[in-house]
């Protein structure tokens, strides 16, 4: 532009150059839109997070959303949130239902703590009938999310899960070729095998809490929405895990630390009323949320928060050893482990990572000797898939190469996948 801006466009001639290549420059940037959404990306497509109380599309290639009542502000997951009273109805963009005939994936976060009856969070529809629509309700008598799929009347399909009693709950809802997921909170609730696509009708609308069947009796949603992210592709495991945001809660893993060395523990919350550490010795802080742990035995910390009147209880457990007990050689990898989203033993990885200065090299293989994965720092984990799929159960073998005390050490073994 800034040629343009120097170039003297007086004469006719020029003129007519200077208007053809702004009409390439505006054709090259709707080709890339196109592009982005043909393309699957890690990034999400369209990204509502209401920040400074706003309803535009934060990736830039899609339409602001609207709201039909007020639309009001309260403390989010990252800044603000969509704060709704049980009359407001969020529209998304038109643009994005381009995306709905291949892979993709919603994801949000709820607060449904003020929800007492059946309630709309969200749909996917052109008209109140069973024909090409996605509807996702919230049962609190069941403490259940049901996702309602129709192809038509004669093809239906439900998935359902419990939510947390936590203040914020995370719902994504997946379609990967004819697979369509529930995950609440990152573990799989739902799933179900249609026949074929779902066809979102040119004219259907993505609302929450405004589905034409509204009017059928489920109330609109009292509570907070917040984080509106929509992919053109399938989210993994490992997507939904580095990108979750540990609402209100402690969001340090379990460790093992030297006595007389010290851990960072941090909380994933910006909008606690209060909140009270215990047990507060060897904390550098009790009144910070994020703190500074350097206990002098092995403590397992609780973190007691309130967020809007809704209470959260998380815990961490710091594992204090004598560095004189620093054992080089004795390598810990768990036996086995179970890949089944309750998150529980869900990966694998190094027990004791305190003795690893470095890894040099960390291999997992099969039983037959094909390479699997290679993890690249003592932290990294393994959760049972490759290139996005699920591993069969059975034995894997690992090979390990890591420094300690400025010695290289190198183990092998082998571990049980267990479905």
């Amino acid at each position: 532009m800034f040629l343009y801006l120097c170039r003297n466009i007086s004469t006719p001639l020029s003129i007519y150059k200077y208007m053809v290549d702004k009409r390439f420059f505006v054709l090259w940037v709707l080709v890339l839109f196109i592009y982005s959404l043909g393309v699957s990306q890690k990034s999400p497509v369209f990204l509502y997070d209401f920040d400074q109380c706003s309803l535009a599309e934060k990736s830039g290639f899609g339409n602001d959303a609207k709201v039909s009542g007020n639309f009001a502000c309260n403390c989010g997951i990252n800044g603000d949130g969509f704060a709704m009273s049980g009359q407001e109805t969020l529209e998304l963009g038109q643009d994005i239902n381009q995306i709905f005939s291949k892979d993709f994936s919603i994801d949000f976060y709820v607060n449904l703590t003020s929800v007492t009856n059946t309630t709309d969070l969200l749909s996917i529809q052109s008209f109140c009938d069973l024909d090409s629509s996605i509807y996702m309700r919230y049962v609190p008598q069941s403490g259940e999310i049901v996702v309602e799929l129709a192809e038509n009347v004669s093809q239906y399909y439900i998935l359902q899960g419990k939510v947390d009693a936590g203040c914020w709950n995370r719902v994504t809802l997946i379609k990967s070729e004819l697979n369509y997921t529930l995950v609440i909170n990152n573990m799989t609730v739902g799933l179900a095998e249609v026949n074929r696509n779902i066809p979102i009708g040119r004219n259907a609308r993505v609302r929450f809490s405004g589905s034409p069947c509204g009017a059928g009796g489920d109330d609109k949603l009292v509570g907070l929405l917040d984080e509106i992210a929509i992919y053109n592709r399938a989210l993994s495991r490992q997507d939904l895990v580095r990108s979750y945001v540990f609402p209100d809660r402690i969001s340090t893993k379990d460790t093992t630390i030297f006595k007389g060395s010290e851990v960072e523990i941090m909380v994933g919350a910006e909008c606690a009323d209060n909140f009270t550490w215990t047990p507060t010795a060897g904390l550098d802080d009790p009144n910070s949320l994020n703190v500074i742990a350097s206990p002098e035995e092995s403590t397992t910390y609780e973190l007691a928060l309130t967020n809007n009147g809704c209470e959260e209880i998380s815990t961490i457990t710091i594992n204090v050893v004598e560095e004189q007990d620093k054992k080089c050689a004795d390598l810990l990898i768990p036996a086995a482990f179970t890949p089944n989203n309750d998150d529980l033993n869900d990966d694998i990885g190094i027990s004791n990572t305190f003795i690893v200065d470095e890894i040099k090299s960390f291999q997992i293989i099969d039983r037959w000797g094909g390479w699997v994965t290679t993890l690249q720092t003592k932290a990294d984990r393994w959760n049972g898939t490759k290139d996005g799929q699920s591993m069969p159960g059975g034995s894997y073998v690992y090979k390990i190469s890591y420094t300690c005390e400025n010695q290289t050490y190198s183990k092998a073994g082998s571990f049980l996948l267990l479905k």
